[in-house]
């Protein structure tokens, strides 16, 4: 009860950010008094827009200057947190956390009690969900997770955006759609695009989908092969937000 300001740092990709909504939504519905600010990376910042549960986002990059990381962790100053949580314990996510002030300080690692925190979240193993995983900060300070779905808020907008998007493309919303990403920003993960144009195919002509293949503007050449062995593709290539719509 005496909880009335928490911190949640994340400091992941896309679906980093989905993958915490959970623990975002339960620490409200367990601890409702408490005002939930949230401290991600800009690039994905917007996947959080609407979340009534979230108060306050605040926004950091990695590339951000010394100055610029101290003036990020003094703005948290002015909310009085009472407890500051680490979802994503990085070296550089655990200094942010050791300059922000706050009553009590949560790192979710595994391997080690950091100096700068005030909870050990204990280990079992590395084989359960990331969700699971997260949730285990609420089990070490004695609270039970409630509900374990993702979820995201879209406006009437963005629902009436992606409608027109289906319409124009010539895209049913009652037929199964599947959307694809074929690129990688790292070439270890890449599936390779001849795998990917396989796939649509197959999905095409035997599993009865229609295809949106999800890139960014730099990778449109990439992709364009896909669009010409298998035409029903559609290409999309927009924000996070548009592609939260589809």
């Amino acid at each position: 009860k005496n909880i009335k300001n928490i911190l949640i740092i994340k400091l992941g990709g896309a679906g980093d950010i989905i993958l915490a909504t959970p623990i975002i939504k339960n620490f409200k519905k367990l601890i409702p008094q408490a005002n939930l600010h949230v401290l991600v990376l800009e690039d994905v910042a917007s996947l959080l827009n609407n979340n009534p549960h979230i108060k306050t986002t605040t926004i950091i990059n990695f590339d951000d200057s010394k100055q610029k990381i101290k003036n990020v962790a003094r703005s948290f100053d002015t909310y009085d947190i009472d407890l500051a949580v680490n979802l994503q314990s990085t070296n550089f996510s655990s200094k942010v956390l050791k300059r922000i002030s706050s009553r009590w300080k949560i790192n979710r690692s595994y391997y080690f009690r950091d100096k700068n925190t005030d909870v050990l979240v204990g280990f079992e193993n590395t084989y359960r969900s990331v969700i699971e995983r997260d949730f285990d900060v609420l089990r070490s300070i004695g609270l039970n997770p409630v509900e374990k779905s993702t979820e995201v808020f879209l406006d009437g907008r963005e629902i009436n955006w992606a409608k027109e998007f289906f319409l124009l493309n010539g895209l049913s919303q009652n037929k199964k759609t599947v959307v694809v990403h074929p690129c990688s920003s790292l070439k270890i993960r890449s599936w390779g695009i001849d795998n990917f144009t396989i796939l649509c195919k197959k999905l095409v002509l035997e599993g009865d989908c229609q295809i949106i293949i999800n890139c960014s503007p730099n990778e449109l050449d990439s992709v364009a092969v896909i669009k010409d062995i298998v035409p029903e593709v559609c290409l999309f290539s927009g924000s996070l937000r548009e592609l939260l719509s589809l």
